[in-house]
C-alpha cells in the first residue's frame, strides 16, 4: 500500500496550559484525541499541529477553532471558551520537529528524564528514568515535578517502602524505585493516566517493585498500607489538606513526606498546616510561583 501524500500545511494549535497537574492530563488527552502525533509543552501553553485533511479544518477553520475552545472549556468545568490560539504553517514533518525539541533533562544530582528516542551519555552516577511526552501528567516538564525529584533524590534510602499519592506518569513512583525503594505503592484515580503509568513502570523496569493502585487514595487505605518510610504527593493544596492525617498516621517515626503543587502564595498555610499534623518542614525547594516541601513527622510513635 503507497503512503498517504503529505499535507500542504499544518494548523499549529495552542492551548492554555491549567496549572492544575490533574486538569492538564486530561487536557493533553483531549488534544491527543483530535488526532495529534504528540503535544508539545511550550512557554506559550500545550501546542499541537493537524494536518489540513482533517474534517473541518480547511472549510472554516475559525469555526472549528471556536468549536474546540468550548469543548475544552466545558472539559475544565468553565462556562468560557478555553483559549485558543490558532495558526497555519507550511509543511514540515512536525512530529519529527517536536521530538527534536525534546531531549534528556538532568534534574540534579543524579536523575536524567529523557523520552525513549532521545540518546544521552551518563556518568556513573547518574540514573536514567525514560518518559516519553503525551501519556499523563509527570515528564519534569512542569516545575512541580522537578521540585520532587531534587527533594526525593535526598531521602529515599535503600529498603524504604513508599507511597505516591497522584501519580500521574508515574514519574516520582520510578524514581523512588530507581533510588533504591524496595516498594512503591502508586495512587492513581484515572484510569487512562494508570495505562500510561504501566508502560512507563515497564519501559523503566520497575514493574515488579511498584504497585499500581487505581481510584481516589482514601485514609483507611493509607494506613492499613503503611507503615511507610515515605510519601510523595504532588497535588492541589486542596487535595492535600484534607489527607494530612492520613499520611501521618501511615508513616513510620521520622518518616518523610514531599509535598507539591503548591503556590508560593499557599506555602504559608501548608506550613502551618503541616505543623499541626505534626511535622517538621525541613528542606523546600522552589521555581516560578511553585513550592516543593519536605517535611518529617516528629513525634516518635505513631
Amino acid at each position: 500500500m503507497s503512503a498517504l501524500p503529505a499535507p500542504a500545511r499544518w494548523l499549529e494549535v495552542t492551548v492554555d496550559q491549567p496549572d492544575d497537574p490533574e486538569m492538564a492530563a486530561f487536557m493533553v488527552e483531549a488534544l491527543l484525541e483530535l488526532p495529534a502525533g504528540g503535544v508539545q509543552e511550550t512557554p506559550s501553553g500545550l501546542r499541537v499541529h493537524l494536518p489540513d485533511s482533517l474534517e473541518g479544518l480547511s472549510a472554516d477553520p475559525g469555526a472549528w477553532a471556536e468549536a474546540l475552545a468550548r469543548k475544552l472549556g466545558a472539559l475544565m468545568g468553565s462556562a468560557d471558551p478555553w483559549p485558543v490560539a490558532t495558526r497555519w504553517q507550511e509543511h514540515r514533518d512536525w512530529a519529527e520537529c517536536w521530538r527534536q525539541g525534546l531531549g534528556p533533562r538532568r534534574i540534579p544530582p543524579r536523575l536524567v528524564i529523557a523520552p525513549s528516542w532521545a540518546p544521552g551519555e551518563l556518568t556513573d552516577a547518574e540514573i536514567r528514568i525514560t518518559i516519553d511526552p503525551g501519556m499523563a501528567f509527570g515528564t519534569a516538564e512542569h516545575a512541580t515535578t522537578r521540585g520532587c525529584l531534587r527533594l526525593v533524590q535526598t531521602v529515599v534510602a535503600s529498603g524504604d517502602l513508599v507511597a505516591d499519592v497522584g501519580s500521574g506518569s508515574g514519574i516520582l513512583a520510578i524514581a523512588a524505585a530507581c533510588l533504591g525503594a524496595r516498594r512503591v505503592l502508586a495512587y492513581e484515580s484515572d484510569e487512562w493516566s494508570c495505562e500510561a503509568l504501566r508502560e512507563n513502570l515497564e519501559a523503566n523496569g520497575v514493574l515488579a517493585r511498584v504497585d499500581i493502585h487505581p481510584g481516589e487514595v482514601s485514609g483507611p487505605e493509607l494506613v492499613e498500607a503503611g507503615p511507610f518510610h515515605g510519601i510523595l504527593a504532588n497535588m492541589q493544596a486542596f487535595i492535600l489538606l484534607p489527607l494530612l492525617s492520613a499520611f501521618r498516621e501511615s508513616l513510620v517515626p521520622g518518616g518523610w513526606l514531599i509535598v507539591s503543587g503548591i503556590l508560593r502564595t499557599e506555602e504559608s498555610s501548608m506550613r502551618e498546616a503541616l505543623g499541626r499534623h505534626g511535622f517538621d518542614v525541613t528542606a523546600e525547594d522552589g521555581e516560578g510561583e511553585w513550592w516543593t516541601g519536605l517535611a518529617r513527622y516528629r513525634n516518635e510513635a505513631i
